[in-house]
């Protein structure tokens, strides 16, 4: 296994890798090359890489999760699956559909296995109530309403350099895929959304304009 990205969200897929029989951790690729050989140390004989084509070089493993932030996911998710590389991304798979549609292809392509986190729907909660849905235990399913009220850690911290403060669509790609596939378990395909908001609400101060010179 190779793990691309060494930030936060790779710590917790390390906690979970160490626990599982039978997975060996390879190769850890990070820009940052201190942040890649302290998670790669986590692991026994694991190297640290800062790009993905030298960990390919090094030929050391058969499956990767891609880590790295969201607008960086189709190049990489691409390279990999063109090496054979059987893929388990972050979420969004890519930043477009058609990004998602190549990818795909890629993956058929190269018979490699492509998968994205959809971590919601192995929560007990869910599962118990998927289970409850399948089995016809509160009648014929006609609508679902899912509330998703949780704090945002990113808008918490005024972490506004985020990826998904970008633009409006990047938010959904982000947050609005959590109980989309929520939805989707419960119901099947998604073939329409509409997206409505709210009045505007200021969450971080603008940085003031430059001041003019005179000359």
């Amino acid at each position: 296994m190779c793990l691309v990205g060494a930030g936060n969200i790779a710590q917790t897929h390390a906690d979970v890798l160490l626990s599982l029989e039978g997975v060996t951790v390879s190769a850890v690729v990070d820009t940052n090359i201190s942040a890649a050989r302290a998670l790669a140390d986590r692991f026994h004989g694991a190297r640290a890489f800062t790009t993905t084509d030298e960990a390919l070089a090094a030929g050391n493993f058969q499956r990767a999760h891609v880590l790295v932030p969201p607008a960086l996911h189709e190049d990489i998710v691409a390279t990999l699956l063109r090496a054979g590389i059987s893929v388990w991304g972050e979420k969004p798979l890519a930043a477009t559909h058609e990004g998602c549609e190549k990818l795909v292809s890629l993956a058929k392509k190269h018979e490699a296995v492509l998968g994205t986190n959809q971590n919601y729907l192995f929560s007990p909660a869910f599962r118990e109530l998927a289970a409850l849905v399948r089995t016809n235990a509160l009648g014929s399913l006609r609508h679902v309403s899912c509330i998703f009220s949780m704090p945002l850690r990113q808008l918490t911290a005024k972490q506004m350099s985020h990826w998904m403060f970008d633009k409006p669509g990047n938010l959904l790609l982000e947050q609005a895929i959590h109980p989309l596939s929520l939805i989707r378990a419960l119901l099947g395909d998604v073939t329409r959304i509409t997206a409505t908001s709210s009045s505007a609400s200021t969450v971080s101060p603008c940085a003031p304009p430059p001041q003019s010179s005179q000359h």
